[in-house]
């Protein structure tokens, strides 16, 4: 089995080093996720759950309790942002995909009571997966076409990150919509237009991944947006329309069919690559797909 070559920068200084024994988290990660790894999920699980200050059998109890906040709260960001980046260094398809999403499912389904308070709201560790939504929030404007055309190498990365967040959501382990909706609203609902110089060559595959792993759970949403999360203003605000599309904000069938209509579209009218061309086609076929399953009353 080929071992996955999992780098990280430890210096802070562009280089990047093998993950050891530097950082427990990374120990952790890089023997789990390797294909011939021995490590159980439960192994795995338990480990992260001891490198959290607050959980850790020999953690200090006498410290000030804003003290143990701040130092919680250095060790959740750096803790998500180490996680996120190995994300980047699995290929997308690779199975050790769904064994980190795996691995975030069972962090959070871990029984605790432990409360911490971050940036003035009361977070559970792990049932609220405390300082991963802005973490990831951050990593939308380093991840992403526009800074990173022309370089395959990146462009990969991009792809792998949003695959493994797409896992997140399609497993309700992150149970929010708006990271698939902006993605397929910066690819499918801008891109083309004279404003943007996004190509469609580097961005329509993320969009694609999105549908295969996540569509039916999307889809859902869009069927039934009445169970989920309400509108909000501000919801509104971040999942509003791009410029090509002036349907209603958030998820709808009506957004949907855009979306699979812009896909089509892409297939037979935009001066796009041959391979770019045949995932519009599986896109389009995937949604399809997904309808058909809807509609027979088979939801996964």
């Amino acid at each position: 089995m080929t071992t996955l070559p999992l780098r990280i920068n430890l210096s802070g200084g562009g280089g990047s080093q093998p993950i050891g024994q530097q950082n427990p988290i990374f120990d952790i990660l890089n023997d789990y996720l390797q294909p011939s790894s021995i490590l159980s999920l439960k192994e795995a699980t338990e480990k992260l759950d001891r490198c959290c200050p607050l959980r850790r059998p020999d953690r200090d109890s006498a410290k000030e309790r804003s003290e143990q906040e701040a130092e919680v709260e250095r060790f959740l960001w750096g803790m998500w942002e180490h996680i996120l980046i190995v994300a980047t260094q699995v290929p997308y398809r690779h199975p050790s995909q769904d064994k980190l999403a795996g691995l975030i499912s069972s962090l959070k389904n871990i029984p605790s009571d432990t409360v911490v308070k971050l940036w003035g709201t009361n977070m559970r560790i792990w049932q609220d997966l405390p300082m991963l939504g802005p973490n990831m929030r951050e990593d939308l404007d380093v991840f992403n076409p526009k800074s990173h055309e022309g370089d395959a190498q990146a462009q990969e990365r991009w792809q792998s990150y949003n695959a493994f967040v797409a896992r997140l959501f399609r497993d309700r382990t992150f149970d929010t919509p708006l990271y698939a909706l902006w993605m397929l609203r910066d690819i499918l609902e801008d891109i083309g237009t004279r404003q943007d110089p996004i190509s469609l060559d580097a961005g329509l595959p993320v969009a694609a991944e999105w549908i295969f792993v996540a569509g039916s759970i999307l889809y859902d949403f869009c069927h039934s947006p009445d169970k989920h999360e309400p509108i909000t203003h501000d919801i509104a605000r971040a999942a509003c329309g791009g410029r090509n599309y002036h349907g209603p904000p958030g998820l709808s069938l009506e957004r949907w069919q855009f979306w699979k209509e812009r896909f089509a579209y892409i297939q037979i009218h935009e001066p796009v690559e041959e391979e770019t061309k045949h995932l519009a086609r599986e896109a389009v076929e995937a949604m399809k797909k997904i309808e058909r399953r809807q509609k027979s009353g088979y939801k996964g």
